[in-house]
C-alpha cells in the first residue's frame, strides 16, 4: 500500500488527535499538498471497546517536505511552507462546517509531528472512477441519479460561499451506493460579501474537469460558481463515454465531441446539458447548480422516445364510440422526501415533515448530539447549576434559533417538533422496536407506509450517558405550563413509548420537523 507514497508514516504509527487517537493502517494516496492514510480509532465504553476506521490527511508537499522518523521537516523557504499550512487547516475548518450528507464529514484538526493533519470519515465503497472502470460506462438513469446527489452537494457548498474547484469522479466516493464528494485541497471559502477569505491563486484544477479561465483566474473577480459547472459537465461527460474529457482548450479550438456521447447511445437531452455546461466560456454555461437540477429533473431516458399511434381505417364494420369528456391529469404528487439545508426529510402523512437523522448525526441510526432543553450546543455535563433555561419563564420555542436546536444546527426551516405533533406521531403511527446496524431503536410508519427510525440514543445526565440502546429521549419544543424546570419529551424503550414532563437540564436527542 505504501509503494507509491513518498515519505509516507510507517504502518502502525499512532497520532494524538485532540479527541481521539489513530493508528494509521494503510497509505490511500498522495496528492501535491497531502498525504491521505486509513487509520483505526478504538474507543472505550461501559459495553466494551469499539474500533472503527477514519481517514487522515496529513499536511506533506512531497516537493518540499522531508521525514526525520515520523517528524516532517520543513524545506529551504519555511514561511512558505507554513503560508501553505493555515490554507490546508482553513481547508478543514471550512470542510468541517459543510453538514450535508453527499459530503464528507470532518471529525477534527489536530498537530503533531511537525505539521498539521485533520480527520473524517471513512468511505470504504470506492470511487466514483473505479465504477466507470469497472464498468466501461454508466446508464443514463445511475449516471442522472449521481448527477443529482452531485449537484445536491454543490449547490449547499455554493449556498454557503465555497466553490469545490477539483469536482471529478475520482473525488467522488460511494457510501452505500451514493455520492459523496471529498478532497476538498484546491478549495474556496468566500466570504458573504462574495470576496474571497485569501488573495491567493486558486489553483489551476485537474486537465478535462478545469475550464480555461480557472488556471489564470486570481481572487477578486466575484464567486466564479461556473468553474465547478464546467467541471460537473466534464464528470457527467466521463460517466457516461466512460472517456477522459478532453481539455478545455481543445474544446475551445475544436468544438464540442458530442459524437463520443452520442455514439454511446446518450439522449440528445442529456448531451446538449452536458454541451452547455462544458462551454469554455464562461457565459454559454448554466450559470447555477439550480439551472443543472432543473434540467435533470425534467429529464427521463425516454424523453426522445417518440411513438406513433397508427389507427385503423374507418369502415362499415367499424363500431364509432363516442369519446369520454375530456379530464385534466392529476396533480403530480407531491414529494414524500427530500433535502432540506443539506438534510433529508421524510413525509409521514402527518402535520410535519421528520427528519431521517438526528442533529449530529449522519444516519438514522446513529445517536447524535444530546442537548440541554432550549439550548443550541451540547456539552460536557448536564446539571440544573449549567441549565439555560432551567427556573426561567420560556415560552414555546419552535424555529427560535436562540433556543431551537435544530432551528440553530441545521438552520432552514428546520425546527424541533410541538408537543401536539409528538402525540401525533405517537398516535398516528406504528411503532416496532428494531435493531437498525449495531443499534436498537423503533421504526415509526406513517399512514402512508413510508417511515423513520429512532435510535434509543439514551439520554445526559451530569457527565454520564445512561441507558443507551435501550432508552430513547427526543425533545419538544413545548415547556410545562405551570413549571419552569420541565418540558416535553417523548420517550421510549422496548415495549413502551409515550411522552412525559422531563427535567429541561438532562440531555437529549433531537430530530427535526418541517411544515
Amino acid at each position: 500500500a505504501m509503494k507509491n507514497i513518498i515519505n509516507g508514516l510507517p504502518v502502525g504509527t499512532v497520532l494524538r488527535g485532540k479527541a481521539n487517537q489513530y493508528r494509521i493502517e494503510q497509505a490511500l494516496g498522495q496528492g501535491g499538498f497531502g498525504i491521505t492514510y486509513r487509520a483505526s480509532v478504538q474507543v472505550g465504553g461501559a459495553l466494551g471497546a469499539l474500533s472503527f476506521n477514519v481517514a487522515v490527511k496529513e499536511f506533506f508537499i512531497h516537493e518540499r517536505n522531508g521525514r526525520r522518523c515520523t517528524t516532517v521537516t520543513l524545506g529551504s523557504e519555511p514561511e512558505i511552507d507554513e503560508d501553505y499550512k493555515r490554507k490546508f487547516v482553513r481547508e478543514a475548518v471550512n470542510l468541517s462546517r459543510m453538514r450535508h450528507p453527499n459530503i464528507v464529514r470532518v471529525m477534527e484538526t489536530f498537530e503533531a509531528n511537525n505539521t498539521v493533519y485533520y480527520s473524517m470519515e471513512y468511505i470504504g465503497g470506492g470511487s466514483l472512477d473505479d465504477r466507470i472502470a469497472l464498468r466501461g460506462r454508466l446508464t443514463e438513469a445511475e449516471t442522472v441519479g449521481f448527477a443529482r446527489e452531485i449537484c445536491s452537494a454543490l449547490q449547499f457548498m455554493h449556498e454557503n460561499g465555497m466553490l469545490h474547484l477539483d469536482l471529478k469522479p475520482l473525488n467522488i466516493m460511494l457510501r452505500d451506493g451514493h455520492a459523496v464528494l471529498i478532497d476538498f485541497g484546491l478549495s474556496k471559502q468566500y466570504k458573504t460579501n462574495g470576496e474571497p477569505e485569501s488573495s491567493t491563486k486558486v489553483g489551476g484544477g485537474t486537465p478535462g474537469y478545469a475550464p480555461i479561465e480557472q488556471a489564470s483566474y486570481r481572487d477578486g473577480k466575484g464567486f466564479p460558481v461556473t468553474m465547478d459547472i464546467y467541471a460537473l459537465g466534464a464528470t457527467l461527460y466521463k460517466m457516461l463515454s466512460g472517456q477522459r474529457p478532453p481539455e478545455a482548450s481543445d474544446i475551445l479550438n475544436d468544438g464540442f465531441p458530442s459524437g463520443e456521447l452520442r455514439k454511446a447511445g446518450v439522449s440528445p437531452l442529456l448531451v446538449s446539458l452536458i454541451e452547455k455546461c462544458m462551454s469554455p466560456m464562461r457565459k454559454g454555461r448554466c450559470q447555477t447548480v439550480a439551472e443543472v437540477l432543473g434540467a435533470l429533473e425534467s429529464h427521463s431516458p425516454k424523453d426522445d422516445i417518440k411513438v406513433e399511434v397508427v389507427y385503423p381505417p374507418a369502415s362499415e364494420e367499424t363500431e364509432i364510440v363516442e369519446a369520454e369528456p375530456y379530464m385534466p391529469e392529476p396533480a403530480a404528487p407531491k414529494p414524500t422526501s427530500g433535502f432540506i439545508n443539506g438534510h433529508e426529510y421524510v413525509d409521514l402523512g402527518l402535520s410535519v415533515k421528520w427528519a431521517t437523522c438526528n442533529v449530529g448525526a449522519r444516519v438514522p441510526s446513529v445517536f447524535g448530539d444530546y442537548f440541554a432543553w432550549g439550548e443550541t450546543k451540547p456539552k460536557s455535563s448536564y446539571t440544573k447549576d449549567n441549565s439555560v433555561t432551567s427556573g426561567k419563564s420560556v415560552g414555546e420555542i419552535a424555529g427560535n434559533p436562540f433556543y431551537d436546536a435544530a432551528r440553530a444546527n441545521w438552520g432552514g426551516t428546520w425546527r424541533l417538533p410541538t408537543k401536539a405533533e409528538l402525540e401525533e406521531l405517537i398516535s398516528e403511527c406504528q411503532w416496532e422496536w428494531t435493531p437498525m446496524g449495531s443499534h436498537n431503536g423503533y421504526k415509526v410508519t406513517g399512514t402512508n407506509g413510508k417511515s423513520i427510525f429512532l435510535p434509543a440514543a439514551g439520554r445526559r445526565d451530569g457527565a454520564s450517558l445512561y441507558s443507551t440502546g435501550g432508552y430513547g429521549g427526543y425533545w419538544s419544543s413545548t415547556p410545562y405550563d405551570d413549571d419552569t424546570q420541565y418540558a416535553c419529551s417523548l420517550y421510549f424503550s422496548n415495549g413502551n413509548f409515550g411522552r412525559r414532563w422531563i427535567s429541561r437540564s438532562l440531555g437529549r436527542s433531537v430530530r427535526p420537523v418541517l411544515d
